[in-house]
């Protein structure tokens, strides 16, 4: 199914508004963080100290209201692209026959599900969508244990912080790029971190020959995860976007473009009806 035929479909118009104002909060985001580091740029600043090796990093802090209003435009993203998930898991309900209910969402889990009686593990599921559907589903769930969908993670969990306080974005990520005296040898990547904007400085002891130069790459981290690539804000929000929410929303379109038997049509009932007899 091609994006277009899934967007011009009238149950799905929401899902993809959804989606297009997560981009749109997206690219503001990406500017206005672009246009503050070209301001800046001339802040940072290496400095090296001989003959320890010593590596200190400095930076200016944004204001509060900066820091605020990139937080405010990366929660919007977020419930944005989280939301879509949620009024797309009422149109699989709805093509399948039935009725979407108050509670009904687009789950994304830690855990499968356990039977409470014996504790077997079954399946994520939208409560009232087709059964090919939920497949699909259940394949993109965190607990799937693939690198993958631990995006899908962060962003019940984004979305749950943006309810209740700013997402903490106010964490800075230097990358040091560092050429030692000796052309032959590749240039080599050293990471500083720090924890709070009002430091300013982030220093460094190495072991680095003492004739090198320094090139800073600030980067935006959540605050409260591991400061390494996959924690980069922008990037981070823009591979979610791009390469999980959206193919999986045009995977589980054709549900609704092309939805299978309902589950309550006569068809469904008697092709299920044959197969249990067939299987017995």
């Amino acid at each position: 199914m091609s994006s277009e035929v899934g967007r011009e479909h009238p149950a799905l118009g929401g899902v993809y508004a959804k989606l297009e104002r997560a981009e749109v909060h997206l690219r503001s985001f990406e500017e206005a963080f672009r246009i503050w580091v070209e301001e800046h740029a001339d802040d940072f600043a290496v400095a090296v100290e001989w003959p320890t090796s010593r590596l200190t990093v400095t930076h200016p802090p944004p204001d509060m209201a900066t820091a605020n209003t990139w937080s405010a435009i990366a929660g919007d993203c977020v419930h944005n692209a989280r939301s879509a998930l949620d009024h797309l898991a009422c149109q699989l309900v709805i093509a399948n026959g039935k009725d979407p209910g108050t509670s009904t969402r687009f789950p994304l889990e830690d855990d499968p599900p356990r039977c409470s009686d014996c504790g077997a593990t079954g399946q994520a599921r939208v409560a009232g969508a087709h059964p090919a559907a939920n497949t699909v589903v259940d394949a993109a769930q965190p607990y799937r244990q693939d690198w993958r969908y631990e995006r899908m993670q962060s962003l019940r969990q984004m979305d749950d912080v943006d309810k209740h306080r700013a997402l903490p974005v106010l964490t800075g990520y230097f990358q040091t790029l560092l050429w030692g005296h000796d052309p032959a040898d590749p240039p080599s990547k050293v990471p500083l971190t720090m924890g709070s904007w009002a430091d300013g400085e982030a220093t460094l002891t190495c072991g680095w020959p003492h004739e090198m130069s320094g090139e800073v790459q600030f980067y935006l981290s959540f605050g409260d995860r591991e400061r390494n690539a996959q924690a980069r804000v922008v990037p981070f929000l823009r591979v979610l976007l791009d390469q999980e929410i959206g193919p999986l929303v045009a995977a589980l379109a054709e549900f609704v473009v092309n939805p299978p038997p309902s589950q309550n049509s006569a068809r469904w009932k008697k092709t299920h009806r044959c197969a249990e007899s067939g299987s017995a």
